[in-house]
């Protein structure tokens, strides 16, 4: 079955439009292809753009990889400050109900925690 797909401005791909459903505002730019290829756009849409009249597979160009090890960053980044968030919980429990988390040490659980929250803050400026 094919599928009417439509082609932003800077060539990325928007909505499907079947042939089977009439649309009474249908956008002007529109590629025809196939209902597998428009699964897979779907699914990898930041993979592909229409270029020159032809769906292209960017996915090797620098600026995809670029882009995508920014995401990457971006996500890890994000993990690791709702890491810092839990410990920071726990730190204002260590403040208020102080106790030694390791006796032969001295070390407590406010201690432990900060040392902790040091650690992942160290790791985002490493991203």
């Amino acid at each position: 079955m094919k599928i009417r797909k439509e082609i932003k401005s800077d060539g990325s791909f928007g909505g499907n439009y079947p042939y089977n459903i009439d649309y009474p505002n249908l956008p002007e730019n529109l590629v025809e292809i196939d209902e597998q290829k428009a699964q897979e756009i779907d699914q990898n849409a930041d993979k592909f753009r229409y270029i020159n009249g032809e769906i292209a597979d960017i996915s090797e160009t620098p600026e995809y990889i670029t882009a995508q090890t920014l995401k990457t960053n971006a996500t890890l980044k994000a993990n690791l400050q709702t890491q810092i968030d839990e410990f920071d919980k726990k730190r204002i429990r260590a403040i208020a109900e102080p106790a030694l988390k390791d006796e032969e040490s001295g070390q407590t659980w406010l201690e432990f925690y900060t040392i902790q929250i040091q650690d992942l803050r160290n790791q985002i400026r490493l991203v």
